[in-house]
């Protein structure tokens, strides 16, 4: 015990050492930094864009900031600063008085104060386009009338990154015209009288350019040819730099590099004609991916991915995969893809697979194979059409007595055709704060080759992610769908629709929310889903989230009563990875008899 206190007497000591030695005997330092006067620029921004800060006594002592010692000098620069803040975003006449106060008896530590008084923005009076080629003239005044893209527009208070945003936008328009070294500046004039600002902008197209012979290295198993037919441009196309990054984006989508940079070779001579350039670096042929995860529905769950590339040749690929958790106990499952099929962005793949489920309500095994072609048909939105053929072999000791065991076979096939779309502009991709995600997929299954259950299942999930300032997004998500049998059949369990779980409505156990016989649920032809939730970030890594969820299902095809919906609320702890966020949800039903509170354990977000 005396030895430990010693101890923790030597490390005060060095503690207090430090903290002396680091800001000295007589240094007058920093305390905080206070605005006032702001109305159109927060507080806040005006203190991130200061070279300095206050420091507090933990700042000092726990995280061993190092303080800042005040002069005239960090005075004078802060009001220089905050003044050129206020100017770049059309502030011309802002006025900042600075002053300081100590805090302590010592004198030792001060409070900056800055009193701003910001006065009324430049508004920009006119803005004039010059150009003395007047075909190019044309073509761009008829580009800014379609699009509207330009900031720093008549009427609008003038900021410096507008103005920077639209040279860089005339300069691409001009780009994109074919005009490769084109130039573009400005001239800026301020009537401090009127607060008005005059803009004019200079445009120098120099002559147009051609795209040229095209050069490719770095591709050892990917032949030249089928990197060539990606490219949406020929030789001999007026120069696009669009042209050129859509053909970078093509050829990576081959799926077969680790990096495809297209460039264009652009001199100091000029030439009319520019040689392009495309360096790559493949990915290698062969790999394995690995993986081991936890939740409390599936249990312990692992995957073994082994990945071919160039397989037999081309860019084809081959994905050989296997799973295994409580819920599916084993998946095997082969994947053969064929890039580029129709065009650019267009895929075709074949895809083999049997497996085991066990979940609530029933226990299976089933075999199948699909074709599936996929059709990209814009950077977020894409399609796809995928005739299958499955064969279910279904344990009907695991269904329910209650059940019509008449209408269960414990052997049948199902064939038919998936259509799917979907549109996806949220970012980024693991953990989305801003954009949406649309989806909708129709699976039909036919009577053809003896098949049993003839059917028709339509689904849609809508997603919206909205941030709300530095650390708030705000989820929500939609979910509804129906299943319509077709020639008085019935619908196979395994395609029915369930609710409840860690990515559903959350107050209730995976598949226990719905129709239910005995102890166990039978599932439903009809479900609907809702979720609000609000996304905080705590510090670093770690966040939180509380949510609302509601939704039901019901036996009946297309029927929902908002009436019956079940609600549930809860919270929960994320903690970010590179493969997307841990998290720790508990729930409870409200408006309802059962109160029982749920604990979930995932990785990602429950959408």
């Amino acid at each position: 015990m005396k030895r430990f206190r010693k101890y923790i007497i030597l490390l005060l000591i060095f503690n207090l050492h430090s903290t002396f030695s680091l800001l000295g005997n007589d240094d007058v330092f920093v305390k905080k930094v206070i605005i006032q006067g702001t109305n159109q620029i927060s507080k806040n921004e005006v203190k991130n864009n200061l070279s300095f800060t206050g420091t507090s006594w933990i700042g000092r002592r726990v995280l061993k900031n190092k303080p800042t010692i005040y002069d005239e000098q960090i005075l004078k620069i802060g009001g220089e600063e905050i003044e050129h803040l206020y100017h770049t975003e059309g502030f011309i006449d802002v006025n900042v008085d600075a002053s300081y106060e100590f805090t302590n008896k010592k004198k030792s530590r001060v409070k900056i104060i800055y009193n701003i008084e910001e006065n009324e923005p430049a508004i920009i009076e006119k803005v004039r386009i010059n150009c003395g080629d007047s075909l190019v003239f044309s073509k761009i005044e008829s580009l800014l009338q379609k699009r509207r893209s330009l900031s720093a527009i008549e009427g609008a208070v003038f900021r410096d990154e507008n103005v920077n945003d639209d040279q860089n936008t005339l300069k691409q328009y001009l780009i994109d015209e074919g005009y490769a070294y084109a130039q573009v500046s400005s001239s800026i004039k301020v009537d401090t009288t009127s607060n008005t600002v005059f803009l004019d902008w200079y445009l120098n197209p120099e002559s147009i350019n051609y795209l040229g012979e095209v050069t490719i290295s770095g591709n050892e198993r990917t032949p030249d040819k089928t990197i060539l037919k990606q490219l949406a441009f020929n030789k001999g196309d007026v120069y696009s730099r669009e042209k050129l990054n859509i053909s970078q984006l093509q050829v990576f989508q081959l799926g077969t590099f680790h990096i495809a940079s297209i460039q264009a070779k652009l001199g100091e001579a000029k030439n009319d004609t520019i040689p392009i350039e495309i360096v790559t670096k493949e990915a290698p042929r062969h790999s394995v991916k690995l993986g081991v995860g936890y939740g409390r529905e599936d249990r312990v769950r692992t995957f073994i991915d082994y990945r071919i590339l160039n397989f037999t040749g081309g860019a084809r690929r081959l994905h050989l995969i296997a799973k295994h958790s409580y819920i599916t106990p084993y998946h095997f499952e082969a994947t053969f893809t064929q890039p580029a099929f129709l065009g650019p962005n267009s895929t075709i793949s074949f895809s083999p697979n049997f497996g085991k489920v066990n979940e609530v309500s029933y226990r299976l095994f089933g075999y199948g194979a699909n074709i599936k072609f996929q059709q990209k048909i814009t950077n977020n939105l894409s399609a796809s059409i995928s005739p299958y053929y499955e064969y279910v072999k279904l344990d009907t000791t695991s269904v329910l007595e209650e059940m019509d065991l008449n209408l269960l076979l414990s052997a049948y096939s199902k064939n038919g055709v998936t259509v799917g779309a979907i549109y996806d502009n949220s970012f980024p991709k693991t953990d989305p704060n801003s954009g949406w995600s649309i989806a909708f997929n129709n699976k039909m299954s036919s009577k053809l080759f003896n098949a049993n259950y003839p059917f028709v299942k339509l689904q849609a999930e809508v997603k919206k992610y909205i941030p709300a300032g530095n650390n708030l997004t705000l989820a929500f998500k939609l979910k509804a769908g129906t299943i319509n049998p077709l020639y008085d059949s019935s619908v196979p369990i395994e395609e029915r629709f369930f609710g409840g779980g860690s990515r559903s409505v959350r107050g209730w156990q995976r598949f226990m929310l719905g129709p239910i016989k005995g102890d166990l649920p039978t599932g439903g032809n009809s479900s609907f889903e809702f979720t609000f939730e609000p996304r905080i970030n705590i510090y670093g890594p770690l966040g939180m989230v509380v949510f609302l969820d509601a939704g039901n299902i019901w036996e009946k095809s297309g029927h929902i009563k908002v009436t019956d919906l079940r609600y549930a609320t809860g919270a929960g702890l994320r903690f970010k990875t590179p493969i997307g966020p841990i998290g720790f949800d508990v729930a409870t039903p409200i408006f309802d008899d059962s109160k029982k509170w749920l604990f979930h354990i995932n990785i990602g977000h429950a959408f």
